[in-house]
């Protein structure tokens, strides 16, 4: 909502500035006598522009479950992939950086310990590391598309 101002004193609140001419028109009097402060105003055209964002997205992109299970995919990758080489680098000849990787080692070795006995299958694991690569690239691109194509308005 958007507070309208009449010569300076508050009047009304619209949806939209495009409501404008048609509340000038209905208080008889000239649009040019009306205002909206410029930080709501500011606020408005930001959320266009973010809803403009979100429905460029959601055909290129995928729907929100869509990509929700791009970024679950991706971080099991990550989270095992980090954690295989922290433990690989606690065994380090250099101590700084064994010492280093020991505490996200020891923090992600329940992780690798039941991918390792099977109580734990990642998605990665069952639609392959490239699959998730490339699907995560594919709709990190179609997002970075929408905010381009938004971009200033």
């Amino acid at each position: 909502m958007l507070n309208v101002f009449i010569d300076g004193e508050k009047n009304t609140v619209i949806d939209s500035p495009d409501e404008l001419p048609a509340l000038a028109a209905a208080l008889g009097i000239d649009a040019a006598r009306l205002s909206i402060p410029a930080d709501e105003l500011a606020a408005f055209e930001a959320d266009q522009i973010r809803q403009a964002v979100r429905r460029d997205i959601l055909p290129t992109a995928g729907d929100t479950q869509s990509r929700q299970g791009t970024i679950a995919d991706s971080v099991g990758l990550l989270l095992e992939g980090i954690g295989r080489f922290m433990a690989l680098a606690t065994t380090s000849s250099d101590p700084v950086l064994a010492g280093a990787a020991q505490s996200l080692a020891d923090d992600l070795a329940p992780l690798i310990a039941g991918i390792d006995d099977g109580a734990y299958v990642l998605t990665h694991h069952v639609k392959g590391t490239p699959t998730i690569v490339i699907e995560g690239g594919e709709r990190a691109t179609a997002v970075s598309d929408a905010l381009i194509a938004n971009a200033g308005g």
